[in-house]
């Protein structure tokens, strides 16, 4: 299975836990494509492409994951066209948002931290050690990360 909504997910809660999503509102801008893309580097598949629009997108079939459309995407987003590429993503989509009660959830550090490692170990448990380097200083991390 390709791990891309993992990675997301994971992206979204280090996102959480650095103070830099403190509302309920996913956007699918730099910072997230560049923690998307360092986890990525770490954890990603070679068999598959680091895609961060396609789980940003796919996610809406999970239950917990929801769109707001930007004006004029509605019949778009809530139905079941398939949108393919970058573009068409940001184009449609103004911002993601996740379960309330889960977005609580992640603002608790136990919590948080709970989650992340069911995720690492569900997903990754091959890589968890290369996931434990992840929690060094950010800009550090993606220098190391282009040089593997």
């Amino acid at each position: 299975m390709a791990p891309h909504k993992p990675i997301l997910l994971l992206s979204v809660i280090q996102l959480i836990d650095s103070n830099n999503l403190q509302e309920n509102k996913i956007y699918l801008e730099k910072e997230l494509i560049d923690r998307f893309q360092e986890n990525w580097c770490y954890l990603g598949s070679e068999k598959h492409r680091s895609e961060t629009f396609r789980p940003f997108f796919y996610l809406r079939g999970d239950g917990f994951w929801h769109h707001i459309p930007n004006p004029g995407f509605r019949k778009v987003v809530t139905s079941k066209i398939k949108l393919s590429n970058f573009v068409e993503v940001k184009q449609a989509i103004k911002y993601a948002y996740i379960d309330d009660a889960l977005f609580e959830l992640l603002r608790n550090s136990i919590s948080r931290d709970s989650l992340t490692k069911i995720l690492v170990a569900r997903w990754f448990k091959h890589k968890q050690d290369r996931y434990e380097s992840l929690t060094k200083d950010f800009r550090s991390r993606v220098k190391q990360c282009q040089k593997i």
